[in-house]
């Protein structure tokens, strides 16, 4: 019986000493996927970044069609005539989009 016990315990013992360390594999499997973890932060930031561009021209192109009707000449026109040129302008907006989405060139 104690030599049943004694190769139990020493099977035991063995498998203790070849379990790998839970901590180990971590750390290999975090550093095996570390380059893709940085690839895509880095797409998401270029997105963010050309998102918040994409934002920042669209109000850019608002801000110049409304000065464009708040101009001392543009309000000595009647509204409908003001609200005529601020369409116009969105419209010439969209237009000019158009042509660079479809040539970015």
């Amino acid at each position: 019986m104690r030599f049943i016990a004694t190769i139990c315990t020493a099977l035991l013992l063995a498998g203790a000493a070849v379990a790998s360390d839970p901590g180990e594999d971590a750390t290999r499997a975090l550093e095996a996927r570390e380059p893709s973890i940085s690839a895509d932060l880095e797409n998401q930031t270029e997105t963010a970044l050309r998102h918040h561009k994409a934002a920042a021209e669209v109000a850019l192109e608002v801000a110049g069609c409304r000065g464009a009707i708040d101009s001392a000449e543009a309000r000595a026109l009647s509204a409908s005539e003001r609200n005529r040129r601020l369409i116009d302008c969105f419209e010439k907006q969209r237009a000019n989009d158009a042509l660079i989405a479809g040539n970015p060139d």
